[in-house]
């Protein structure tokens, strides 16, 4: 979603949060929606409600949009 249809402007946010030994660089670095950004917090993975399979959380710099939604 771009910055413009939101309110709010969005967060910088670490893609692995710095307790995780993520560094602030720019490689580790993504713009997040404030609701994105509040619903990830520190977390690296999740669980998949349809699998119920632990999965890692989106990795806008490894991984493409397409493949992971």
């Amino acid at each position: 979603m771009p910055q413009a249809a939101q309110r709010t402007r969005f967060a910088i946010d670490h893609i692995v949060a710095r307790q995780h030994g993520g560094l602030t660089e720019v490689e580790n670095l993504a713009l997040a929606c404030l609701h994105c950004n509040s619903h990830k917090g520190p977390n690296l993975t999740g669980i998949d409600p349809l699998t119920m399979q632990i999965t890692s959380l989106f990795n806008p710099r490894r991984q493409r949009w397409d493949d992971h939604f």
